[in-house]
């Protein structure tokens, strides 16, 4: 883990504000540590910019306070993990990401006001692999 944090997978304003305990499982942090070896370490080396997690890790709690899918990746459950990630050139991460990844999700998400990357994987499981580039959230 080169150039994140574990702090970045849990960390949620909205949590804090809210006094959720949002802090993952070992597992889960295991998983997280994978995602950033084999895929978010390369992707910054390639973009050469800097890459923040938007929304990582949810406890059940938060992910239901902000809107989440009941079966969102972002709760890590079973082999699953999500990521959303903003960084400068959006594009050039999400080509590479696309082309140079197994993923399960690669939604390039917009709420109308703000974009971010939605990156998802089953670690141990099949892969889905599918891709939006303009997957519109309410």
């Amino acid at each position: 883990m080169k150039y994140f944090k574990f702090t970045e997978y849990s960390r949620s304003d909205t949590a804090r504000a809210h006094n959720i305990d949002n802090t993952p499982t070992t597992f889960q942090y295991q998983k997280f540590e994978y995602l950033v070896d084999t895929i978010l370490d390369d992707l910054r080396e390639y973009t050469n910019q800097s890459i923040t997690i938007s929304s990582g890790y949810r406890c059940t709690a938060l992910n239901k306070l902000v809107g989440g899918v009941w079966n969102s990746q972002h709760l890590a459950e079973g082999d699953s993990i999500a990521v959303d990630l903003v960084c400068e050139d959006m594009q050039l991460a999400f080509e590479w990401l696309r082309d140079n990844v197994y993923f399960d999700q690669l939604l390039f998400e917009s709420n109308g006001r703000t974009q971010w990357i939605h990156l998802s994987l089953r670690v141990m499981g099949d892969n889905r692999n599918q891709v939006n580039n303009n997957y519109r959230v309410k």
